[in-house]
């Protein structure tokens, strides 16, 4: 495609970022820029339900991997 036809992207934010995941984002994020809609899903699970968040921007969802990646070495699950 070229640039006039670009027009959504979409990511999935999993539970855990790992450091390589959260480094790809930001070394791609350039790229993403490009699009005229940007957005990301996060699934949670409270009990047995299962909910969803969107989320627009590519500050909102690097921000949102960063917490993300900040919990998971907390907890120590990342690397």
């Amino acid at each position: 495609k070229t640039e006039d036809d670009i027009g959504v992207i979409a990511f999935y934010l999993p539970s855990k970022v790992t450091d390589r995941q959260l480094e790809y984002f930001e070394n791609h994020k350039d790229n993403y820029a490009s699009y005229t809609t940007i957005g990301a899903y996060i699934f949670r699970k409270v009990d047995d339900t299962i909910y969803t968040d969107e989320i627009y921007g590519l500050e909102m969802i690097e921000n949102q991997m960063i917490k993300k990646n900040r919990k998971s070495e907390e907890k120590g699950h990342v690397r």
